[in-house]
């Protein structure tokens, strides 16, 4: 394949915009040793950007550097992300009349989503299938449990046994390196089952490039969409897309629709709107060697005033942040996490180790600065910052107060 050649809409003007020459592969993957955490493997990173319709993908990927099994850990047990999994969970109960009915999540992860889903609405039957899936103790006791059932596997058609009033598919095209195939196997499963529905959720480009997120590139994310490029993937893969939406503080792009007994290979987005977010890409490549090196100088200020520097959110955010603005481990007094699995465990390549907020606790003074990865999570970080009666003062990833 030419490298200016986009797999998407067939074109060749793809060019590179983000070039990182050791990303750590696996950000979510969980270390419980510091030598171990130390050695996480690193790859090669090289961003393009196809300016006919907006489709990204990381040209140097290399899917030998991951490993999602059991160690792997993308969970959020935040109260805010679980209010969004409720408001999500209520929507489409209500749209797909989801009682008695059977939905697929596909690429489940530990199943939280439909572990929510049947808290809230006991009579629906789920099927998660993940291969980074384990047993939990996260079933509530308002689940009918019998009626929640997990394969920890990749997706494959011989699953899909009965029809689906929905199928669920959250956070996992970005993973895969050939999207549209996995896209079409998922169709080819569903195809005897026609006017299946479908929801399916991926991070949002855009929003990263308009916040300067240089902390949201990673290597676990081979691919990146805007609002008409995952659409027209769908499109292109059987899937009729109804409607879109950004949520999540418009970080997110869910789509929704039916299986199509035919590929759309016709979709076209908004020109206009795909210039502009062109115009993005080209100012964010512009300003990323700055952003990251005007971080590390800050957190750099903040030390040598004897401030103490705690980074809150050790998911994809926090740690590619960390590893981009303190790789030697030399600026960050704690990285404090609320994900139990994560705590006294250490960050992927810098070996920092992650911590509960109540290790704040500990500071002596109030010289403590604590710098938010995710703003949607300002308030709840700010809440339990009263309980512990800490005085610290906060700012985002780019070193703007909040």
């Amino acid at each position: 394949m030419a490298p200016n050649f986009c797999s998407l809409c067939n074109q060749s003007r793809v060019f590179p915009a983000v070039i990182r020459e050791n990303l750590i592969t696996m950000q979510n993957y969980v270390y419980q040793n510091r030598d171990d955490a130390l050695q996480a493997k690193v790859g090669q990173f090289e961003l393009g950007v196809c300016p006919d319709c907006g489709f990204a993908n990381n040209r140097k990927f290399d899917s030998s550097l991951l490993n999602y099994d059991k160690n792997y850990d993308n969970s959020v047990p935040s109260a805010t992300f679980t209010a969004y999994y409720q408001k999500i969970a209520t929507f489409l109960h209500q749209t797909y009349n989801l009682d008695n009915q059977l939905v697929i999540d596909v690429g489940c992860g530990k199943g939280t989503f439909l572990k929510v889903l049947t808290d809230f609405y006991p009579q629906v039957r789920g099927l998660g299938i993940d291969p980074s899936y384990e047993e939990t103790l996260l079933i509530s006791k308002n689940s009918n449990s019998s009626n929640l059932h997990f394969i920890p596997d990749i997706f494959k058609q011989e699953y899909v046994t009965e029809r689906p009033a929905l199928v669920i598919c959250r956070h996992v095209l970005e993973h895969i390196p050939q999207p549209t195939n996995f896209l079409k196997s998922i169709h080819s499963a569903l195809n005897i089952f026609p006017n299946t529905s479908f929801f399916f959720e991926v991070p949002d480009l855009t929003w990263i490039l308009e916040n300067q997120a240089f902390w949201d590139f990673c290597y676990e994310h081979c691919n990146y969409f805007t609002t008409d490029s995952f659409s027209m993937i769908l499109e292109s893969s059987g899937f009729n897309v109804e409607e879109t939406h950004r949520v999540f503080g418009d970080q997110y792009i869910w789509a929704r629709g039916t299986t199509s007994n035919i590929c759309n290979d016709n979709y076209q987005g908004n020109k206009e709107i795909l210039d502009q977010f062109i115009n993005k890409v080209k100012v964010y490549i512009d300003n990323e060697n700055k952003l990251v090196s005007e971080m590390s100088d800050r957190l750099k200020e903040l030390k040598n005033k004897n401030i103490n520097i705690a980074i809150w959110g050790m998911a994809t955010k926090g740690v590619i942040f960390v590893n981009l603005v303190d790789p030697e481990a030399q600026l960050i007094n704690w990285c404090i996490d609320i994900n139990q699995k994560k705590q006294n465990c250490f960050v992927p390549h810098t070996g920092h180790q992650i911590y509960s907020p109540q290790i704040l606790n500990q500071l002596v003074g109030d010289d403590l600065m604590i710098v938010v990865m995710n703003p949607n999570y300002i308030h709840e970080i700010k809440a339990t910052c009263r309980d512990l009666q800490l005085n610290a003062r906060f700012i985002d990833a780019n070193g703007k107060n909040v």
